[in-house]
């Protein structure tokens, strides 16, 4: 039997998992402050019901990426595979590693790989001379790209239509 064709909208509907994405925004509350935080505190930031942010919290305790006494709670380095995963199955950063490294070591400079985010530039890559100190920009750092010499520059690799949707959104 063939089955029925859904409208877009519809799919996006039912294509849209709400509880994976109530997880991520619990997850991505934990970059706000610095320390565990409580309960209520991350179901006020993530704009959730404190017994939906518990459920979660619990889910992602038994997960790995979360550890609790069941009052205070805070991320592990388990979290860190999840970028791990974007960096490995990235091939810009795969490329573009060795070059970064050697125009770090060539003009004695840090060098750094970013791109864009929505209004962000997100840093992804980094070559770094071996004596230079780098208190700075790490990679996963975000900026708003207009704020940035590397975000002015690729703001003005866009055409106009897609640089003035940006700016008025």
């Amino acid at each position: 039997m063939p089955k029925l064709k859904r409208n877009e909208s519809e799919e996006r509907a039912t294509d849209f998992v709400e509880s994976l994405d109530r997880g991520l925004r619990l997850l991505q509350c934990f970059g706000t402050t610095a320390g565990p935080m409580t309960l209520s505190d991350l179901a006020r930031a993530a704009d959730l019901p404190r017994a939906t942010a518990r459920r979660m919290l619990f889910t992602l305790q038994r997960g790995g990426y979360v550890s609790g006494d069941g009052k205070l709670f805070s991320l592990t380095p388990h979290v860190l595979t999840l970028a791990a995963s974007y960096l490995r199955s990235n091939q810009l950063v795969a490329v573009l590693q060795p070059v970064l490294d050697r125009v770090a070591t060539a003009a004695n400079e840090i060098s750094s790989l970013a791109v864009l985010d929505g209004d962000d530039v997100v840093f992804i890559a980094r070559g770094s001379p071996a004596r230079v100190f780098s208190g700075g920009l790490e990679i996963g750092y975000r900026l708003p790209s207009f704020c940035t010499s590397v975000g002015r520059a690729m703001l003005g690799q866009l055409d106009d239509a897609e640089l003035a949707a940006r700016l008025t959104a």
